[in-house]
Formats: structure tokens, C-alpha cells, sequence
């Protein structure tokens, strides 16, 4: 009976993920699905070889072709996850592999150590290296695809899939342990209870292919939030995690076995290089983030230049419009068309260079003097408005930020533009003062 569900649920799976691969608005969703389709096609037909041999009684080639497709699927499955990563995360595709491979040490060290391990003489089989290599692969490699589905699952923008793909493969490694247990005191027989659970975790599977038809997103994050970091490290599948228990079971059990030793020391180096490793990526996200702001800010003040410019020279070129049509006509009234054309063009020119200006002000930890921007910024008051600008400038703007000193001179610059525009005052005052952490910036007419 569980074996008839296990098969029952694997064509529903496949029958789903070339519906995926096929039908699916997202590109990245068919890559993914044509290749999900490929490794559990693998695993399937890998299965039929194992049931031959138990069936029917076929010989080793049956066992030669069940060991070649499940090393197939694994390797396609594993090659469709990490594409998956790559579509959904930012520079940490190298990182989460060598994560995956971490996780695949670990658990094959501790599911050898305390389960298959002290029981090797009797569970039958389990002599040659091909055959350990061959029972434990199941639970080493669901524990990487599993960790490879939750880091997706982990993202803001998780394609709509994901929830099913990390439960399909919680429920394969759960399978997979109660299939190491049973294989501890003996040799597998079909139609145990773990079939049931391989069953359920291909019903997921199929479940999240079809749910990828009906609509499916990918966005790429820059990282992934912290907490979610933490609890990785410190859950179930961390390495960490797993070379303390082994450290700890060996202190209160001595020895341990010489593999196991090896073992830690290779997860030992390898959370070195991570650490180095990491350091190299958080820097490029970084500098991603920062090339990122830029191309905003560019974006801002291109399309303020553009209006700006586009509104300003209609305003100038209709008011010269009309100072042609009045002297063409004599009217005594042309002098003051003129004179507004000429306050327009003032107008514009001090609208121009605030975006500029502004861009200048986020340069100033390069050599530019912030308080400088604000006294020119006076003086254009002065030049294109005829009003008389003051100032008292004593806060050490040096201290703010790029970001702060840019949003600091745009206040300014809006502020003195209101006054100018629209108060009909004769003077502006601008001052600044740091008070504690906070600087002010107070303009009075």
C-alpha cells in the first residue's frame, strides 16, 4: 500500500513539474521546474532498478543503474536549487553551496556516528563503502536541498512555490531518518512506513508546481534578515551545532572515532574561509547597495531637471511671445512683459542649480566645504531675486552624513526659494546650530 502511494504520488509530481516547466509566465520558474523535473525523474527510475532487485530478483546491473540515476538526481536536483538561489538572492550562491556541503558532513557524520554506525555488523549489507555511501546519501543531500529551499523561503519576495518545496523536503529527510532507522537492524523491505512520507513530501512537491501556474514572481534580495541568519546557526541543520553535540557526546563518551575528528577539522577551516568568504560578499552587496542609491538619486534629479527645465524655458519663451506681440503693437504695458520674462529666466536658472548644487552637497566629505554650498546658495538669492540674504551659520555641518548634507541643503534651498517666491519680504536670515546630536536649520524673513 505504501509503495502504491509513493508511485502514485512521484507521477503526480513529475506530471505537475512538466506542467511547470512548460506553462509557466516566469522563465526562471520553467528553468527550475525542467530541471526539478529531470532530477525526479532520475530518482524514480533509480527507484524501479532498487525495486527490481527486490521484486524480481535482478542482478547487480540493476543495482549499478539504481546508483547512477540516484547520483544524477541528486546532482540535477542540486543544480536546479542552487539556479533557484541564484534568481532569488544577491552574491551568495558560492556561499549557500559550500553551506549545502557543510550540512552534508555533518549530517553524514552524526547519522553514521549514533545510528548507522554502532549497528553496522548486523544491518546487513552495509560492508562495502558503496553501500554506506549509497544509504546515507538520501539524508545527507534532502539536508542541503532542504537548507537550499528555506534560504529561498527566507527572502521578502519568495516565489510562490517555496512554502511547498521546503516542506517536500522536510518531509523526505524525515523519511529518510526513519528509513536509516529501519535499515539499522536490518535490510529495507518495501512498503514501510518511510514510503508513506517520500509519498507526502512528492504531493508537495506537485502541489507547489501547480501553484507556480497560476502566478509566479522572482525578485532578487540584497540579504536576507538577520534573525533568520541566527536561526540557522543556531537550529537544527547548523554544522555548529552538529560538531558541538559531537564534541560534547565525545567528552562524555570517549573516545571518538578518527573520522569524526576529521571531520571537525574540516568544519573548522571551512567556517574560517566562510568568514573571510563573507567578508568579501557583504562588501560587494554593499557596494551594490551604494551603486543602487546612486542610480536613484540620478534618476531624481534627472527627471527634476528635465521638468524644471521643460516648465521654466515654456514659462520664458510664452512671456518673450507675448513681449514681441506687444511691441510689434506698441503697447505701453511691453516693458513689463519683458521684465517678467527676465524674472522667469532668473527663476529658472536659480531652479537649475539646485539639483546640481545638491549633488555638490553630497560630495562634500571629498573636499567641498558644506558650509560654502549655503553661502552660495545666498548669494543666488541675492543675484536672481534682489533680496538681501544674511546669515549665521555656526553648526559644524562637517559631522552629517553625504545623505544628511544633501537633505540639509535641498531644505535650504526650498526653503529660501519660498521665501523669495512667494513672501515679498526684502531679507532672509539663514542660520544653523548643533544642539547636542541634532543641527538645526532655521530660516527667518
Amino acid at each position: 500500500m505504501a509503495t502504491v502511494a509513493y508511485g502514485g504520488a512521484a507521477v503526480f509530481a513529475l506530471a505537475a513539474a512538466s506542467a511547470a516547466a512548460l506553462r509557466s509566465g516566469s522563465e526562471v520558474a520553467r528553468v527550475f521546474w525542467a530541471l526539478l523535473f529531470g532530477g525526479l525523474l532520475f530518482k524514480l527510475l533509480g527507484d524501479l532498478g532498487w525495486g527490481g532487485t527486490r521484486l524480481f530478483g535482478m542482478g547487480p546491473s540493476a543495482l549499478v543503474f539504481h546508483d547512477v540515476a540516484h547520483v544524477l538526481s541528486y546532482a540535477v536536483i542540486l543544480a536546479a536549487l542552487l539556479w533557484l538561489v541564484a534568481r532569488t538572492t544577491r552574491n551568495i550562491t558560492l556561499v549557500a553551496a559550500l553551506d549545502a556541503a557543510s550540512i552534508m558532513l555533518s549530517v553524514g557524520v552524526l547519522a553514521w556516528y549514533f545510528v548507522l554506525g554502532p549497528s553496522a555488523a548486523v544491518a546487513g549489507g552495509l560492508e562495502s563503502p558503496r553501500e554506506i555511501l549509497m544509504t546515507l546519501s538520501g539524508s545527507v543531500f534532502d539536508a542541503g536541498f532542504l537548507f537550499l529551499s528555506l534560504l529561498v523561503l527566507s527572502t521578502t519576495r519568495r516565489p510562490v512555490f517555496t512554502g511547498y518545496l521546503a516542506a517536500a523536503f522536510g518531509a523526505f529527510l524525515v523519511a529518510d531518518g526513519a528509513y536509516l532507522t529501519l535499515r539499522s537492524v536490518g535490510p529495507y523491505e518495501m512498503g514501510n512506513a518511510p514510503e508513506l512520507a517520500w509519498a507526502l513530501g512528492m504531493v508537495f512537491l506537485g502541489v507547489g508546481a501547480l501553484k507556480t501556474l497560476s502566478s509566479c514572481s522572482f525578485a532578487r534580495e540584497l540579504e536576507i534578515s538577520p534573525w533568520r541568519v541566527a536561526s540557522f546557526w543556531f537550529g537544527p541543520l547548523s554544522p555548529a551545532i552538529h560538531l558541538a553535540l559531537l564534541l560534547a557526546w565525545g567528552a562524555l563518551y570517549p573516545p571518538l572515532p578518527s573520522y569524526v575528528l576529521v571531520a571537525g577539522a574540516v568544519l573548522v577551516v571551512y567556517l574560517a574561509f566562510r568568514i573571510s568568504l563573507l567578508a568579501y560578499v557583504s562588501r560587494s552587496l554593499s557596494l551594490e547597495a551604494q551603486h543602487l542609491a546612486v542610480r536613484g538619486e540620478q534618476s531624481r534629479i534627472s527627471e527634476e531637471l528635465h521638468d524644471t527645465l521643460k516648465q521654466s524655458v515654456y514659462s520664458v519663451s510664452l512671456l518673450l511671445g507675448t513681449y514681441q506681440e506687444a511691441r510689434e503693437r506698441e503697447e505701453p504695458n511691453a516693458g513689463e512683459t519683458l521684465d517678467k520674462a527676465l524674472a522667469a529666466a532668473r527663476e529658472a536658472n536659480y531652479q537649475v542649480g539646485r539639483p546640481i548644487d545638491e549633488l555638490r552637497a553630497r560630495g562634500a566629505g571629498m573636499g567641498l566645504d558644506p558650509t560654502t554650498l549655503l553661502e552660495g546658495l545666498l548669494s543666488d538669492v541675492e543675484e536672481y531675486f534682489g533680496m538681501r540674504a544674511q546669515k549665521d551659520l555656526r553648526a559644524d555641518l562637517g559631522r552629517l552624513s553625504p545623505e544628511q548634507l544633501a537633505a540639509a541643503y535641498r531644505i535650504a534651498s526650498e526653503a529660501l526659494w519660498n521665501a523669495a517666491k512667494h513672501s515679498g519680504a526684502e531679507s532672509v536670515w539663514l542660520e544653523s546650530r548643533d544642539v547636542g546630536s541634532v543641527t538645526l536649520l532655521k530660516r527667518l524673513v
